[in-house]
Formats: C-alpha cells, sequence, structure tokens
C-alpha cells in the first residue's frame, strides 16, 4: 500500500494549485494587469512542471509554443516511455492523452484577452518556439542562453507585456512586472519599426512572430539597429 504521493504526482498537484491560485487574482479585481500575472502564473508552473518530469524521468522534455493558436504543450521529446502527462484543468472534451494549455479557456476570469506574443533567446536574440529541459533540469548544452517568452494583452497603445525567463543553466523560472509596452520597448533598446508593429491592434499582429525580435517582413530597416540584448 502507498504510503505518500511520489515527487511527480506532486509537481503536478502543486502546478495546478498555482495555477488555480491564479486564475482568482484576477476573477476577483479584473483587469489586464491581473490578466496577464495569472496568464504569466500559468505559463510559469507549467515549465517548472516541465523541468520536473526532465529531472524524475531523467529525459528530455519540451514546452512547444503554439502562438496562432495562443497555447502551449508539455511532450516528452526524450528516450524512454513514461505515462502520459495530462491537464487536469482543459476542458473535457480535450482531456486526452497530452498537457495542453489553451490561453482561450481563460478569456473572460483573466480580466481580457491575452496573447501568446512569441519568444527568443536571452543574448543573440534569436527566435524559438519551445524550451526542452534536460535530464539537469537546464535546458544546456543544447541551449546556452536563458529563453524569454513574452505575454501581451490590450490593443494600440494600450498594449501591456509580461517577460517569463527561463534560465539555460538551471532550469529556474521567474516572471517579470506587467510593463506598458512603449516602456518595454525602450527598457530593451528595440528599434521604432518593432515599436510601431508591436503596437498595432492585435487582429493585424497575428502572423507576426517573433512579437520583439528579428523580423522578416523588414530586414533592412530593422537590421541597421543590430541584434539587442534582451537581459
Amino acid at each position: 500500500m502507498r504510503g505518500g504521493f511520489t515527487l511527480l504526482e506532486a509537481l503536478a498537484v502543486i502546478a495546478v494549485l498555482g495555477i488555480a491560485a491564479a486564475l482568482v487574482i484576477p476573477s476577483a479585481g479584473g483587469g489586464d494587469a491581473q490578466g496577464l500575472e495569472a496568464a504569466a502564473s500559468i505559463l510559469a508552473a507549467d515549465l517548472r512542471l516541465a523541468r520536473g518530469q526532465a529531472v524524475q524521468t531523467g529525459s528530455e522534455w519540451t514546452l512547444t509554443l503554439d502562438v496562432s493558436g495562443r497555447a502551449w504543450e508539455i511532450v516528452h521529446t526524450g528516450s524512454g516511455n513514461p505515462p502520459p502527462l495530462k491537464n487536469p484543468l482543459a476542458p473535457a472534451a480535450k482531456r486526452d492523452d497530452r498537457y495542453r494549455t489553451e490561453l482561450a479557456q481563460f478569456d473572460g476570469l483573466t480580466g481580457g484577452r491575452i496573447e501568446l506574443a512569441g519568444a527568443s533567446l536571452a543574448t543573440s536574440g534569436r527566435s524559438v518556439a519551445d524550451v526542452t529541459f534536460m535530464p539537469l533540469g537546464g535546458t544546456g548544452p543544447a541551449r546556452t542562453e536563458d529563453t524569454l517568452i513574452w505575454l501581451t494583452s490590450g490593443s494600440g497603445l494600450e498594449v501591456r507585456v509580461i517577460e517569463v525567463r527561463v534560465s539555460w543553466l538551471t532550469g529556474q523560472v521567474w516572471t517579470g512586472p506587467v510593463t506598458m509596452l512603449g516602456g518595454f520597448a525602450q527598457k530593451r533598446g528595440l528599434s521604432p519599426y518593432h515599436l510601431r508593429i508591436a503596437n498595432r491592434r492585435r487582429d493585424t499582429m497575428k502572423g507576426t512572430v517573433p512579437f520583439f525580435g528579428q523580423s522578416s517582413e523588414e530586414p533592412a530597416r530593422s537590421a541597421q539597429w543590430g541584434q539587442r540584448s534582451f537581459r
């Protein structure tokens, strides 16, 4: 007879409790800022869960980003055949043998529509679409730069952004403060072209990936600003 929880089960419970607590805050107070903080807490909890899976199973686990679908998914990408991971907060119709979190299911609960804006590496600025955790917990040696992921809300000149950072060395996850996009762009040293792209309404921004990184739409203009550090 079992006498307690395994580490894997404990990590899953912690992640679920973190998500539930994050949802209570914005539903009580409302507002885009609280919604972003809640969404970032959900993303951070899922990143920590993916890292915990990698350490627990001694195999690689990856959190993949689906920008257009406003979602992310935890998948096993290493050797072996661990049991499937399921998201207990997913809608019943989508609760299959995979762990996928969709921001759409929280629309209305988090004070507004939250967008998954994109991700890049902290030093080189190269855009990425996933974070793979190794058995020791970090993302190295395959990735030796921290990963930055952004969530946004609002439109026009009222766009807010929050940054989630993953350490390449340890896999530790941090969430930053909610910032108006204009101030965030100035702090990060982004070009006026990137700022203009970011300040468009959401319905015209869809498909622009990365949100804050190098754009293929107008490389000549953005290239003169060079690659900026996102640290």
